[in-house]
C-alpha cells in the first residue's frame, strides 16, 4: 500500500473532523504531556455503550478550534504500545471490542496522530467499564460528552444481557386476575376468535387463553403464579398498572397547521383503562386516519390496508413492545401535519444500521409482541423495519429517521408525512442545480430529493429506497459527489452525504466559456480507494467520496490571475475555507495555498480569518472592498 496515498485521505478526514469538531461521535485527545489513558478510557466506555465513534490522538483545542499537536512518529508509536497494553488489562476495561484494523495511524503535514474507531457494544457485552466497578467506571455519550451514567442505568444494562430477554415475563407479585379489564380482554379475544376460527385456543377459558399469552403463568421452581407484566400493561385496570408502575403514562398530542399548542390530547388520566390494548383500539385509528384508501382488488376481496397503513400500524406496535417500562418516563406520540414522532423509554438492542437493514431484532417484551401477532398486527419475524421502510417508500415520503437520546434514555421514531417528489421538491432541487436537476436519472432524482429534506442521507438509508445492490448505491454516491451536487462526510460504515447548497454559485463563476488556446494547468484531485479490509481502508474509500465530491465535473481549462480574483472574491462575500473554494473551482487545494491566495491577501483583495497564521488548516478568506484590477 502507498502510504502517502492512506496519509492524504486520512489527511482530507481528519480536516472534516475538526471541520466538525467534537460531536457525539468524534472525540480529540491532546497527547503533548503524556498519553491521556483516563480520558481515552472514558470516552472508549461511552462510545462503546452509544452508537460508537472516533477517538482522535494529537489534536489540541485553542479558542475552540482544533489543531495538530505536532507529535513525533516515534511518539504516536509509543502510544499505540501503551493503548493495547490498556484496552486489553482487565483490571483497567472491562473488555476490548477492537481488532488491529480499529487502530490507524496518520500524518497531517509533519504532525503525527493515531486514530481509534470504536464500534457500538452489543447487548450482551454492555457495559463496558473502566476499573473494576460497572456502578463507578460506566460511561454513555450525549451532546456535551461522555458522562458517567447513573445506577439504575448500570443495573439496567446488566439485566438486560440474560441471553433470553424477556422482561415482561416476570410475575407482579400481589396482582390477579382481578386486577384486569374485562372488555379489554373480551375485545381482545373476539379479534382472536375472528382472525383464528379454527385456532386450538378459541374455545379455552380465559385463564387458560391468558396462560397461553404469558399474561398469567406459575414459576416451577418457586410454586408462585400470578400476573406477568406482560398481561398487566396489556388488559390491567389503569389503576392497577401505575401500582406496579408509578411512572407508567401514555400521552398522545396532535398539531394542526402553524399551532404551538396541541389541538387535540389523549393521555391517561384516569378516564379511560389506558392498558396497551385500549391504547391500541383508540389511538392507531386517529393516526391512520390522514392515509387515503384507494379501491384495490386482491381477486374478489376488496383490500382496504395499503402498504403505508401496514407500516404505520408496525410502528405503533413497536413502540407499545419494545419500551423499557422498568424506567422512569412516559411513552409519547406526537402527530404534526409534516411528521410522527414515536418516543419511548429505554435504549436500541440494535445498531441503527441493523434497523435500516432490517431481518434482525431482540425483543424486550416478547410476550407482548405475542399478543399483538395473534391478532394479525404484529411480524416476529425480524421484518418490522422493513415493513415500515417500505410503506414509507410507496407513499414517496421521506425515510423514517431513529435516533437515542440521553438522560434520560429514549428512542424516538420520526415518521416524515411529507412526499419526497412533490413539487415543491423539485422547484427547490431547481434553483439549486438548475438543469442538471432535470437530467438525473430516477434514482438520482430520488437520492437528491432524500438528501434536500433530510439531514442527511447514507447507503444503509438508501438500500431501503433505491432498488439497487448496495455497492452500487456507493457507485451513485461517488458520481454524484463526484459532479458537486452531494459533499460527503464521516468515513466507514458512517459516512453521510448532504446537498451542497453552493452549487448554483459554483457554476455561475467558473462555468462560462474561455479562449480556445488556453490550457489546463491542474488536474482533478486524486481519488483514492482502498481495499475496505480495515479502518484505513474504509476511512480511505469513504475519504475518497470527499476528496471526488471537491471535483467540479471534467477538466477545466486554465484562467489567468484576474479572472480567478473575480470569481474568488464574488464567491467569498462570506468566510470560506480553502476547500470549499477549491470545490468552486475544481483546483486543488495546494496549488491555491501556495500560489493564489497568498498573492490576493498581499494585493488586498481578501483577508484571512486567523491573521498571524498561514498554516492553519481551517483557515477562511473574505472579499474585501478592493477593486481587482483588470
Amino acid at each position: 500500500m502507498d502510504n502517502n496515498r492512506l496519509y492524504t485521505s486520512l489527511h482530507d478526514y481528519l480536516d472534516t473532523l475538526m471541520a466538525d469538531k467534537e460531536t457525539e461521535c468524534v472525540e480529540f485527545k491532546h497527547g503533548k504531556g503524556g498519553f491521556p489513558g483516563k480520558g481515552v478510557k472514558e470516552t472508549y466506555s461511552s462510545f462503546a455503550n452509544t452508537d460508537g465513534g472516533v477517538i482522535v490522538i494529537g489534536i489540541k483545542e485553542k479558542a475552540g478550534k482544533f489543531y495538530p499537536e505536532g507529535l513525533t512518529e516515534e511518539k504516536i508509536y509509543e502510544y499505540e504500545k501503551v493503548f493495547w497494553d490498556m484496552i486489553n488489562d482487565p483490571n483497567q476495561v472491562s473488555r476490548n471490542l477492537l481488532t488491529n484494523d480499529d487502530v490507524t495511524k496518520g500524518e497531517y503535514g509533519g504532525n503525527h496522530f493515531i486514530m481509534i474507531s470504536v464500534p457500538r457494544a452489543s447487548r450482551e457485552e454492555r457495559p463496558i467499564y473502566i476499573g473494576q466497578n460497572p456502578l463507578r467506571g460506566t460511561y454513555r455519550r450525549n451532546d456535551s460528552g461522555d458522562y458517567l451514567c447513573k445506577d439504575w442505568e448500570v443495573s439496567l444494562m446488566l439485566s438486560e444481557q440474560r441471553p433470553n430477554l424477556a422482561m415482561d415475563y416476570e410475575i407482579q407479585e400481589g396482582f390477579t386476575i382481578e386486577d384486569l379489564d374485562p372488555e379489554s380482554l373480551r375485545a381482545y379475544r373476539q379479534l382472536f376468535v375472528n382472525l383464528k376460527p379454527s385456532h386450538a385456543w378459541t374455545s379455552d377459558s380465559d385463564m387458560e387463553l391468558l396462560r397461553h399469552l404469558k399474561a398469567y403463568r406459575k414459576d416451577r421452581k418457586s410454586g408462585k403464579e400470578g400476573l406477568t407484566l406482560a398481561g398487566l400493561l396489556m388488559f390491567g385496570k389503569y389503576d392497577s398498572i401505575i401500582e406496579a408502575l408509578p411512572q407508567y403514562m401514555i400521552d398522545y398530542r396532535e398539531y394542526l397547521p402553524g399551532q404551538e399548542r396541541w389541538s387535540d390530547r389523549i393521555f391517561s388520566d384516569g378516564s379511560w383503562e389506558a392498558n396497551l390494548f385500549q391504547i391500541y383500539r383508540r389511538l392507531l385509528p386517529k393516526l391512520q386516519g390522514f392515509i387515503p384508501t384507494p379501491f384495490k382488488l386482491d381477486g374478489n376481496i376488496r383490500q382496504d390496508e395499503t402498504k403505508i397503513h401496514k407500516g404505520l400500524r408496525e410502528a405503533f406496535v413497536n413502540f407499545c413492545v419494545h419500551p423499557l417500562y422498568q424506567s422512569d418516563t412516559k411513552l409519547i406520540i406526537i402527530k404534526r401535519p409534516t411528521e410522527i414522532i414515536f418516543s419511548n423509554p429505554g435504549t436500541m438492542l440494535v445498531s441503527k444500521e441493523q434497523f435500516y437493514s432490517g431481518g434482525y431484532t431482540v425483543c424486550r417484551n416478547p410476550s407482548i409482541q405475542t399478543m399483538f401477532t395473534l391478532i394479525g398486527v404484529a411480524e416476529k419475524a425480524g421484518s418490522g423495519s422493513d415493513t415500515i421502510m417500505q410503506g414509507w417508500k410507496e407513499a414517496n415520503f421521506r425515510m423514517p429517521i431513529i435516533s437515542e437520546k440521553g438522560e434520560p434514555n429514549r428512542v424516538e421514531l420520526l415518521l416524515p408525512l411529507e412526499s419526497i417528489l412533490s413539487d415543491e421538491i423539485e422547484r427547490q432541487l431547481y434553483q439549486l442545480f438548475g438543469e442538471k436537476s432535470r437530467r438525473l436519472s430516477s434514482n438520482e432524482l430520488l437520492t437528491m430529493a432524500m438528501a434536500l429534506t433530510m439531514p442527511h442521507v447514507s447507503n444503509s438509508i438508501l438500500q431501503h429506497s433505491l432498488d439497487l445492490h448496495r455497492t452500487d448505491i456507493t457507485t451513485l454516491l461517488r458520481g454524484l459527489c463526484k459532479e458537486g451536487l452531494l459533499i460527503s462526510s464521516g468515513f466507514g460504515r458512517g459516512t453521510v452525504y448532504s446537498v451542497n447548497t453552493g452549487f448554483k454559485q459554483f457554476r455561475e463563476n467558473t462555468d462560462k466559456p474561455q479562449h480556445p488556446n488556453y490550457k489546463s494547468d491542474t488536474q482533478p484531485n486524486e481519488v483514492v480507494v482502498l481495499s475496505a479490509g480495515n479502518v484505513a481502508g474504509n476511512v480511505a474509500s469513504n475519504v475518497a467520496s470527499n476528496v471526488a465530491s471537491n471535483v467540479a465535473g471534467k477538466r477545466r481549462h486554465r484562467r489567468d490571475y484576474t479572472e480567478l480574483c473575480n470569481i474568488i472574491t464574488k464567491f467569498c462575500r462570506t468566510w470560506k475555507t480553502r476547500e470549499e473554494i477549491a470545490t468552486a473551482l475544481g483546483y486543488k487545494q495546494d496549488y491555491l495555498r501556495n500560489t493564489i491566495l497568498p498573492r490576493m491577501v498581499a494585493d488586498g483583495y481578501i483577508e484571512k480569518l486567523y491573521k498571524d497564521s498561514s498554516t492553519s488548516p481551517r483557515q477562511k478568506y473574505r472579499a474585501t472592498q478592493k477593486k481587482i484590477k483588470a
